[in-house]
C-alpha cells in the first residue's frame, strides 16, 4: 500500500505568484499613463512628398523658392530667370535688377498667373534653365513686346518669337543645325479654347520636309490639318467648317478611289 501524500509537502507556487505580480504592475502602469492629461501625446510627422507640399501652397513663391542667383549673372542689369518646378509643372519667372530680385511671376499648369513686385520696363537678358537657352526679351507695363530671340548654349539660334501687347503673334523654332523645325502665325488665328493648333502652323522633319501643317484662320475656309510622310507624300488630312460659336466642325471627305476597290472594265 502507498502512503497518502500530505498537502503540507507540496512545493509553494512561486511562479504563479510572480506572474500575478507582474500582471498587476503592468495594469497599474497602463492606468497611470491613461490618467495623465498634463502631457499630451506627441505623434511623429507623416512624410509628405515635396510635390504635395507645393500644391498646398496658396501664395506666390518667395525668393527662397528658387536657388541662389549665380555670381556670373549678378552684373547683368535687367535679368529674367526662368525655372520649372518639377512635379507640378509650374513656371517661375524671376526678375532682377543689378542682381537684386524686383519681381516674381508664377504660371500654373492651367495658365493662372500670380505676380509679386513690379516688372521694370526695358530689355532683359533672359536665362531659361529648363530649356537651356538664353537671349533677350523686352517688357512694357508688365507685358512682353517686340521680338524675343533665344539661343542654344553653342550660340545657334533656337527660336524667334514676336509679341504684341503681351500676346504671342508669331513663332519660329530651329534645330541645332539651323534647319527650321516649327513655325506658327497667329495673326489671323481663330480663338479656339484649349487648342494650340490655330492660325497657320507648320512642323518639319530634320531633313526639311514638311511633316504636319494646319490652317485654322478666319480668312481660309474650310480650315484644314494635314500630315505627311518623310518623302513628302500626303499621309492624312482633315477639313473643318466652324459653327456660330467658332468651334470647328469636321467635314467628311469622300474616300480615295483606291479605297473603293472599283475595278475598271
Amino acid at each position: 500500500m502507498h502512503e497518502p501524500i500530505s498537502h503540507s509537502s507540496r512545493p509553494f507556487p512561486f511562479g504563479w505568484v510572480l506572474a500575478a505580480l507582474l500582471l498587476m504592475a503592468s495594469l497599474m502602469h497602463l492606468f497611470n499613463s491613461l490618467s495623465r492629461v498634463d502631457e499630451p501625446m506627441v505623434l511623429a510627422p507623416i512624410p509628405v512628398a515635396p510635390q504635395t507640399l507645393q500644391k498646398l501652397k496658396t501664395s506666390p513663391p518667395s525668393i527662397a523658392a528658387v536657388s541662389e542667383l549665380p555670381e556670373s549673372l549678378r552684373q547683368e542689369g535687367l535679368l529674367l530667370r526662368t525655372q520649372i518646378v518639377r512635379g507640378v509643372d509650374e513656371t517661375i519667372n524671376t526678375f532682377y535688377r543689378d542682381g537684386h530680385q524686383v519681381a516674381q511671376q508664377t504660371i500654373e499648369k492651367d495658365g493662372t498667373i500670380q505676380l509679386t513686385g513690379t516688372i521694370p520696363n526695358g530689355s532683359f537678358k533672359f536665362v531659361d534653365e529648363y530649356n537651356h537657352t538664353q537671349g533677350e526679351i523686352s517688357f512694357l507695363n508688365g507685358r512682353k513686346i517686340g521680338t524675343q530671340k533665344a539661343f542654344y548654349p553653342g550660340g545657334q539660334l533656337q527660336s524667334e518669337t514676336v509679341y504684341k501687347n503681351g500676346q504671342l503673334w508669331k513663332y519660329k523654332e530651329y534645330y541645332a543645325n539651323g534647319q527650321i523645325r516649327f513655325e506658327q502665325d497667329l495673326e489671323d488665328g481663330r480663338l479656339i479654347p484649349n487648342d494650340k493648333e490655330t492660325g497657320i502652323g507648320k512642323l518639319y522633319y530634320p531633313n526639311g520636309v514638311l511633316k504636319f501643317e494646319w490652317n485654322i484662320t478666319y480668312s481660309t475656309r474650310p480650315g484644314y490639318k494635314k500630315s505627311y510622310n518623310t518623302d513628302g507624300t500626303l499621309r492624312a488630312q482633315s477639313l473643318f467648317e466652324f459653327d456660330p460659336e467658332d468651334k470647328p466642325v469636321p467635314l467628311i471627305l469622300p474616300p480615295e478611289p483606291s479605297a473603293l476597290n472599283v475595278q475598271k472594265p
